[in-house]
């Protein structure tokens, strides 16, 4: 099986490309660069919001231990590209991915343009980190604790859509139990990729009856503007119980639950 995953250059999505590696004979990671991350001279962050991301780097650390793997070389082919030039690629490009079986789109930017006149006749899923339809938009995870809908912490895996987040659902992923609420929100990511793990491992990915998104039940969806250091500062103030547990909801019904990493 060989598989091209389509995601960006941070621990956790380095981290899933490596799990990647267990369940295909060749794998294919489009990695796409971030161009700010070279910027000099950026705004510094402020307080509450250098406080939050440094934690994160500490958790991600923490839960996102790469592993390299001795025999990986000769299955695994890295194309970096920068994040505007995504949905600039030229048809011959498309050409390396012409035996690709599943493509995975994760942490990437939206797509548009020649990829997706390309992945919208492939075998595509997309990995939502937040619980969808309830959050779309940024920061989905955040913004569920921040609500008091901690619940409605996890990952949606759904089906390629032309529209932003709109795929029908596969499936949700919702992590175990964590006290700490940031460490319990990055948790969802690692659960998100174990599941996929393993039902590519057992083929059982695309035998889940799909569901359509029902845009009537949207709590919130978020901007990358809305997380400000006020909103920071607030949600470190708030006793956060990650132990709430309400799946009585439709779009919930019988979510994947991995208690064991």
């Amino acid at each position: 099986m060989e598989i091209t995953i389509i995601t960006g250059n941070e621990r956790r999505h380095k981290y899933f490309s490596n799990l990647l590696l267990k369940v295909t004979n060749k794998l294919n990671v489009i990695r796409e660069i971030r161009i700010s991350a070279k910027i000099k001279n950026k705004p510094k962050l402020s307080k509450n919001i250098k406080k939050y991301f440094s934690n994160l780097e500490k958790i991600e650390k923490k839960l996102f231990k790469i592993k390299k793997n001795k025999n990986s070389s000769n299955k695994l082919k890295i194309y970096s590209i920068a994040s505007k030039k995504l949905n600039n690629q030229k048809i011959e490009f498309f050409k390396n991915f012409k035996n690709t079986n599943l493509f995975i789109l994760y942490g990437c930017s939206f797509v548009n343009g020649n990829l997706y006149n390309f992945l919208k006749k492939k075998k595509v899923i997309c990995i939502h980190m937040g619980i969808s339809p309830y959050y779309i938009g940024s920061d989905c995870n955040f913004w569920a604790l921040y609500d008091g809908n901690p619940h409605l912490v996890g990952a949606t895996i759904q089906k390629f859509s032309k529209k932003f987040e709109e795929g029908d659902i596969i499936y949700h992923s919702i992590p175990n139990n964590k006290k700490d609420p940031q460490e319990y929100s990055a948790l969802a990511s690692k659960i998100a990729f174990k599941s996929l793990i393993m039902k590519i491992k057992n083929k059982t990915l695309f035998k889940t009856k799909t569901r359509k998104q029902n845009k009537k039940i949207i709590i919130r969806k978020a901007k990358k503007t809305e997380f400000t250091d006020k909103i920071v500062k607030k949600y470190f103030s708030m006793n956060i119980n990650t132990k709430i547990r309400e799946f009585d909801l439709i779009q919930l019904k019988d979510p994947f639950f991995f208690h064991k990493i």
